[in-house]
């Protein structure tokens, strides 16, 4: 039971994300970058997998901005066993263009991890602050000058896993679910 629990609380600290936000150049329109900490001995599957693809999920009230393409890998996966992953370091990309000054972009991303033989479907809520270029009106000598808030890294879903609850809950819901 006891290594049931210890494997229960591990699946939560699989991946550590982060997240970024640049403009891409075009009107309007900036990339939000997902860096993924893979913990050692573990690994999660491409976003073009075909079998355990890692997705984006967003609330229903998305308001002042639209998506603009699907999720993708930055970075390279491996093949292994017929199925594209990533250990140790991952990060994928998705493009959103703004409708208005700024917007707050919200969802979940989905991912299996992976460890030993053992997968488990895991998720991450984010939020994203997007502040938009607020000079737009930028005098032509100098036409690359961004507001502070653009250049600023937005990093606010970086968060330390903790396990939800006590051990003692974890141990008796196993108890009842085996």
């Amino acid at each position: 039971i006891l290594s049931v629990a210890t494997f229960a609380q591990m699946q939560d600290n699989a991946v550590t994300w982060s997240t970024d936000v640049k403009p891409t150049g075009n009107d309007d329109e900036y990339e939000i970058v997902f860096t993924g900490q893979i913990k050692p001995g573990w690994h999660i599957y491409s976003a073009v997998d075909k079998v355990s693809e890692t997705y984006l999920e967003f609330e229903d009230d998305a308001s002042g901005y639209e998506v603009v393409g699907s999720l993708y890998d930055i970075t390279t996966p491996k093949e292994e066993d017929g199925q594209l992953c990533f250990e140790g370091l991952v990060k994928f990309g998705l493009k959103v263009l703004l409708s208005g000054e700024s917007a707050t972009v919200k969802g979940t991303i989905d991912y299996t991890a992976c460890t030993h033989g053992a997968c488990t479907v895991q998720d991450k809520d984010f939020s994203i602050d997007i502040p938009g270029i607020v000079n737009k009106n930028v005098n032509s000598k100098n036409n690359s000058v961004l507001s502070a808030d653009t250049k600023k890294v937005i990093a606010n879903t970086e968060e330390s896993a903790k396990a939800d609850g006590s051990l003692w809950a974890l141990l008796i819901e196993a108890i009842l679910w085996g």
